[in-house]
């Protein structure tokens, strides 16, 4: 069994999901509640339809991190549970400074 990153979004008068790992799997909903059902509902759809087309079912690769940032010239402070070392610059990569 695997385990996708699913991002929810405000729609408006509703609420979208979506699979990054999965393009073109999404949902919406009114509630949470409804839009996970529904969410997981159409990642299985949509793994079974790609399985019956032979087409090979990608891995889950996504990640979601909750990022707290605080108001400009507020202190800052290190995402909960986030290694100061994660969050350097990688390489060929620069930083973002404001």
């Amino acid at each position: 069994m695997s385990k996708y990153a699913v991002i929810i979004e405000n729609a408006g008068p509703n609420l979208c999901a979506y699979v990054p790992d999965l393009p073109g799997c999404l949902s919406a909903g009114y509630t949470l509640e409804e839009v996970a059902a529904n969410i997981h509902e159409a990642i299985a759809l949509h793994i079974e339809l790609m399985l019956a087309q032979g087409e090979e079912i990608p891995h889950p690769t996504s990640q979601v991190v909750l990022v707290e940032v605080a108001p400009s010239g507020a202190s800052q402070s290190q995402p909960h549970g986030v290694p100061e070392r994660s969050l350097a610059p990688r390489r060929g990569l620069s930083a973002i400074r404001s």
